[in-house]
């Protein structure tokens, strides 16, 4: 009884759609996402965002309490850029529309594996705070504003003022609906910018595991952008994909971040 009680608070919530919430904005957003186009959108989803969120460590920690990093990281990263599109589509944060659904179901996953994390005797409070807190949704909800916005910048897409406060106020109304606070709630991207340095200050604290998931994303980009055959060429192509990704990932994360995640430093491919 008491975990149908838990979600039917949680749907209750949901369903108080906050006064704020622009709809011509939010189908704007779903215009300029699709103008990103695929190839943008996962270089800059897997290797700026993902990727730079493994620098904060204590968020890391329920990524690694799954075990074999190498056989979920595909599997998690195809969840997200899946999930990404869902939202992201025309009409899709309409109410039982499938972005919509599928946030809530990543709202009530959070919430299970809140409950299970803190049930482990293993866990940390005093080092890694609550599992799946304010400050990791939060961080992690800028990751796919800011970090879309940035890492598709940087790979030639152009945004206008109207492009970007539409996207902004969309994942402003994702994150309500993953249940992050108000509070922490970045209502364009000067709020976005200032949450990202508190985060950078608080957060990004790599460290062992950081590393760890930041090799198993790294084994897991070219059977994921290419498929697995054995052919030489398909081989080949795997390598070279690989190599130009970890270097984008390393130009736009720094060098001291990307040495932290062990990414390859091919000066060849950075150029």
């Amino acid at each position: 009884p008491q975990i149908f009680r838990a979600i039917a608070h949680q749907l209750d919530q949901v369903d108080a759609r906050p006064y704020w919430v622009d709809q011509k904005k939010l189908d704007y957003a779903a215009r300029v996402s699709a103008r990103i186009g695929m190839a943008a959108s996962f270089t800059a989803m897997s290797m700026f965002s993902l990727m730079g969120g493994y620098l904060a460590s204590r968020a890391d920690k329920t990524l690694v309490a799954t075990g074999d990093l190498e056989a979920m990281a595909p599997r998690r990263l195809a969840e997200t850029l899946t999930w990404t599109v869902d939202v992201t589509a025309p009409g899709a944060m309409e109410r039982f529309a499938t972005g919509f659904t599928s946030t809530i179901r990543v709202r009530l996953m959070h919430a299970m594996v809140r409950a299970g994390m803190s049930r482990r005797p293993d866990w940390d409070f005093d080092d890694w705070d609550q599992p799946v807190n304010q400050s990791t949704m939060a961080g992690t909800l800028m990751l796919f504003s800011l970090g879309n916005v940035v890492g598709s910048q940087a790979l030639g897409v152009q945004f206008s003022r109207q492009d970007k406060d539409a996207l902004y106020h969309f994942w402003r109304y994702v994150g309500f609906l993953l249940g992050v606070d108000a509070e922490l709630l970045p209502a364009d991207e000067a709020d976005t910018w200032r949450l990202l340095w508190l985060q950078a200050d608080y957060e990004f604290r790599p460290d062992e595991d950081s590393t760890r998931l930041g090799l198993a994303l790294q084994t897991a980009l070219g059977p994921l952008a290419l498929g697995g055959s054995g052919h030489p060429v398909a081989q080949v192509a795997r390598v070279l994909t690989k190599e130009f990704l970890c270097a984008y990932s390393r130009l736009i994360l720094g060098p001291t971040n990307a040495d932290a995640l062990e990414l390859p430093d091919n000066k060849v491919a950075q150029i």
